[in-house]
């Protein structure tokens, strides 16, 4: 058994369609320039039973200069509990943010979702 193992993960990619609708409001975005989006994150798995992750995730356009413009970053948090390696009790929390500018117009979505959930694994060999 490992007292402590430490994780993370670094992720890249583009955003080809990108559309939110609350209460059948359509909340804009630029659909006319391409987004990214990169996410970090550190994970820590403790005793073999228990995990602990969170993450940022920002999205941005291509700039006119040789600079990104972020509009947007979400912030997520996971701790859950293993009984065995086939079930676990989960608890996640994401939070949306718009990235706020003193000198222009943002994005103005917010977000935030809590779940709670007992999650089932399983594999299959052939």
């Amino acid at each position: 058994m490992n007292w402590l193992i430490l994780g993370w993960w670094l992720t890249f990619g583009v955003v080809p369609q990108q559309q939110e609708v609350v209460k059948n409001t359509i909340v804009s975005t630029d659909c006319k320039k391409l987004a990214t989006v990169c996410e970090i994150g550190l994970q820590a798995d403790i005793m073999d039973h228990f995990v602990l992750r969170g993450s940022m995730e920002n999205y941005q356009y291509k700039a006119d200069s040789m600079y990104f413009d972020p509009y947007r970053i979400d912030y997520k948090f996971s701790a859950g509990c293993r009984f065995n390696d086939n079930i676990s009790l989960w608890f996640d929390h994401e939070c949306d943010h718009p990235v706020l500018w003193s000198n222009k117009e943002s994005y103005s979505y917010y977000g935030k979702e809590s779940k709670l959930y007992i999650r089932f694994d399983g594999c299959s060999k052939y």
